[in-house]
């Protein structure tokens, strides 16, 4: 049986990044969460779309400004549809980015959202 970790690694999207982090957090950013984030991407927009749906929310007939701060605030709001994103990204994480996940999981977790409420608002006209 293949191992896990490297069968991960292997279907991994390649993100170019500089090698100059200030922290650890910083490194995990850049090297394993945007790559992940990149890798799920297609779930993460058919995801939203169907939160979208679901809840009769509609984006497309607001200005830009308007539509970018209601995705930031139902990432940043809606409990349930943020444990989805989460378990989507830490699901495709070695063991070792889930054991420094879980060290540092506050902190990941405002970068995770950050990152899924930027991609949302540039890829809105898919939603």
């Amino acid at each position: 049986m293949p191992d896990r970790d490297a069968e991960l690694m292997r279907i991994r999207p390649v993100v170019e990044v500089a090698d100059t982090f200030r922290t650890e957090e910083e490194r995990f950013h850049h090297q394993t969460l945007r790559p992940l984030l990149k890798l799920q991407n297609e779930l993460l927009l058919i995801q939203f779309a169907a939160w979208l749906q679901e809840n009769k929310t509609i984006l497309h007939n607001k200005p830009a400004g308007d539509q970018r701060n209601q995705i930031e605030h139902i990432c940043k709001t809606n409990k349930r549809l943020r444990a989805q994103v989460f378990g989507m990204i830490i699901g495709v994480m070695t063991t070792e980015e889930l054991r420094f996940y879980f060290l540092h999981q506050r902190e990941l977790n405002k970068r995770i959202t950050s990152m899924w409420a930027k991609r949302l608002y540039d890829q809105r006209d898919s939603l």
